[in-house]
């Protein structure tokens, strides 16, 4: 038995030692990896010049995989004669805020500054992870960056940015001096941006926009390409001509993005010119036909609510088939405004639509009845919900706001849009006092959870965030992007839906929450009149 278990024993050892054997030569005679041979030439590269940030980032976006990134920095950080260096500690931070993840960012960035406080760059990244918790500190950094390199304009505008939620005379005052100083930098576009992005004033923006396309770098990345379609959409309302210009110039210039777009933008605002000629030698109906080609994105709202009136106008400026009412046009452009009012509320609008109706004998109230007669009879019940909060323990329904008008919107912590739209969500209900409505924010990333409560916490947000569940079945209120909000009436039902708030349609928002809040008052006075006794 005991011959029998070395004979077992020994056959599995000579196997053993074969394959070895085999790996070894084929190892032995194998041809190198490319990857590997790239990888320890990358390795090699960094540690012969450790403080040079172009190898950090040519090893780290040539490494194999983050955990091979991380486990090589880890290693180089223990060498005695890396210690010292803060390019290595630098490079992992700055890793790590391009990954949106600030706290990780941090501490190595702060290990950084620790070694080298001239390290201007580290002190701005600071800035930004912060800039949303922590505006205290943000501006600290961000001020010391500036200080050690008063000539880099890119720090000029991150030190302005922590200013722009506290202090908008210092905010526009830092960025218009980075204009000033820096005309020739790519930067100015940056600060001409957020000018523009930042004020309700029609006539600046558009004297922003004009200084960014005439500004001598004249960029054509998609980025001037969004700002310059912002721009033109305000030309379309104020100046359809030197919107047509714009396009025409966008259309020819070969390192522009989308030209077939600007083409079409131009014929858009060539039409629009058109139609108004027409109008005013009142050849209305072929004006109509004109206007009807014309097709806008509803984000520009303001170039939307400018179409609108000029279709109303040009169709109460119809002549009349004498076999029809005198009235028979104003009643077709009233209506046509009480169309787009149901769903598209504006302050122009309502004014236009109750001068027609003013025409058709109709009184403010009646006029409002149509519109809601609209809005009933579109409006659904919202499809329930029952999810975390952030804020405590427990899961929130919107049945829980019954009796209440309410909104809910769909966001994440790392969208600027959404986080711009909080703005006004805050701004709107601050004006409305103690009639402010309740409005439930729904996370679309889980995993930017962490950065709720922080930035909740540091803005002085007032709305409810709750956690979405990605399988949830949203029925009639589909997360169509972010952000995307939905205004709910005290019967639960959808007034309002798919809609974003921007700095263009503020006063939208007020109209609608407004009108919501006067009807469900009206709504409630009804009720407890018929419910009294006739007798009291």
């Amino acid at each position: 038995m005991n011959k029998f278990r070395r004979i077992i024993i020994g056959s599995l050892c000579l196997m053993f030692l074969y394959n070895i054997d085999t790996v070894y030569a084929r190892v032995k005679h194998a041809k190198p990896n490319v990857r590997d041979i790239r990888q320890e030439k990358n390795i090699r590269l960094v540690e012969s010049n450790p403080e040079n940030i172009d190898a950090h980032h040519k090893f780290i976006s040539e490494a194999y995989s983050q955990d091979q990134m991380l486990r090589q920095y880890r290693s180089w950080m223990k060498i005695t004669r890396f210690k010292k260096v803060s390019t290595f500690p630098f490079a992992l931070g700055e890793f790590y805020s391009a990954c949106n993840q600030p706290t990780a960012s941090q501490s190595y960035l702060l290990k950084a500054v620790t070694l080298n406080p001239s390290l201007a760059k580290a002190w701005e990244l600071l800035s930004e992870n912060v800039m949303l918790s922590n505006k205290d500190d943000a501006q600290v950094y961000a001020l010391k960056a500036v200080k050690i390199d008063p000539e880099n304009p890119g720090f000029a505008v991150t030190y302005a940015l922590t200013f722009k939620n506290t202090d908008k005379l210092k905010f526009d005052s830092l960025l218009l001096s980075v204009v000033n100083h820096f005309p020739a930098s790519e930067q100015t576009f940056r600060a001409l941006s957020l000018l523009a992005n930042n004020t309700n004033n029609i006539e600046k923006k558009i004297g922003y926009y004009d200084t960014m396309f005439k500004s001598s770098f004249v960029l054509r990345s998609e980025l001037l390409n969004y700002e310059l379609v912002d721009y033109f959409h305000l030309l379309l309302c104020s100046n359809p001509q030197k919107a047509a210009e714009l396009a025409q110039e966008m259309s020819v210039n070969r390192k522009a993005a989308h030209l077939d777009k600007w083409r079409y933008k131009k014929i858009i605002a060539e039409s629009l010119i058109k139609a108004q000629a027409l109008i005013s030698n009142r050849q209305a109906d072929s004006a109509i036909a004109i206007l009807d080609t014309i097709h806008l994105e509803k984000y520009y709202t303001n170039a939307c609510t400018q179409l609108i009136l000029l279709k109303a106008e040009a169709t109460a400026a119809k002549p009349v088939d004498e076999t029809m009412p005198a009235d028979t046009n104003i009643k077709a452009a009233y209506d046509t405004l009480v169309r787009y009012y149901s769903k598209t509320p504006a302050d122009t609008v309502r004014s236009a639509m109750f001068e027609y109706g003013s025409q058709l004998n109709l009184t403010g109230e009646q006029v409002m009845a149509d519109v809601w007669k609209l809005r009933d009879l579109a409006a659904q019940p919202a499809t329930d919900f029952l999810l975390q909060s952030y804020l405590e323990d427990k899961k929130v329904s919107l049945k829980d706001y019954n009796d209440k008008v309410k909104l809910v919107t769909y966001w994440f912590p790392s969208c600027g849009s959404c986080l711009s739209e909080f703005s006004h969500f805050e701004s709107v209900n601050k004006s409305l006092g103690d009639k402010k409505i309740p409005v439930l924010a729904l996370n679309l990333a889980p995993e930017e959870n962490s950065k709720v409560l922080p930035l909740y916490d540091a803005q002085k947000y007032t709305f409810t965030p709750l956690h979405d569940n990605n399988a949830r079945k949203k029925g009639n209120m589909p997360a169509n992007g972010a952000p995307t909000s939905y205004l709910i009436d005290q019967n639960g039902k959808i007034i309002f839906s798919g809609f974003m708030i921007n700095d263009q349609n503020e006063g939208m928002l007020r109209l609608m929450i407004s009108e919501l809040l006067s009807r469900n008052q009206q709504q409630y006075l009804t009720k407890t009149n018929t419910s009294r006794n006739p007798e009291e």
